[in-house]
């Protein structure tokens, strides 16, 4: 009588544990990827190339990247899984999008989840955002960076 009645506690707590541990894990993806973009990015990567490697370091995901530059200005990327969009448009090549040296760029990575599994203070579908900045190297070590365009692969 009295397993009967722990049991189902037991497993609660046990799911709870599962739960919050999946969305811990996706909440350290979520950071990984922001801080591998910025990084990119501070060498000289183009926002495009960031995003891929967001999407690479996250695969199976739609996430949207916000890319803040040196002088303030901002750039959006997203991905609904087959198509990307840019705000604004064609933020790649955007003049206001200089790499000032000694500046600091914030990349900005929010990716939507949906849990299988009902989380008290998340719910079954919740967002992670993550974000992270640096300061932008000295543009005599910027490297070539191959490839330019917004691609989902």
């Amino acid at each position: 009588m009295e397993f009967a009645l722990v049991v189902p506690l037991l497993l609660l707590l046990l799911l709870a544990i599962v739960g919050y541990g999946l969305a811990l894990f996706r909440t350290l993806n979520v950071a990984n990827a922001a801080r591998s973009a910025v990084r990119y990015g501070v060498i000289g990567a183009s926002p495009c190339q960031m995003f891929g490697d967001v999407v690479y370091l996250m695969p199976g995901t739609t996430p949207t990247m916000t890319v803040t530059f040196p002088g303030g200005s901002q750039c959006t990327i997203a991905t609904n899984g087959s198509t990307v969009s840019q705000s604004p448009s064609g933020c790649d090549t955007s003049s206001s999008n200089q790499y000032t040296a000694g500046g600091y760029m914030t990349v900005q990575v929010a990716n939507p989840v949906s849990s299988p599994i009902y989380l008290p203070g998340l719910g079954t579908s919740y967002t992670i955002t993550q974000a992270t900045t640096m300061m932008v190297e000295d543009a005599s070590t910027v490297p070539s960076v191959p490839g330019s365009g917004c691609t989902v692969p």
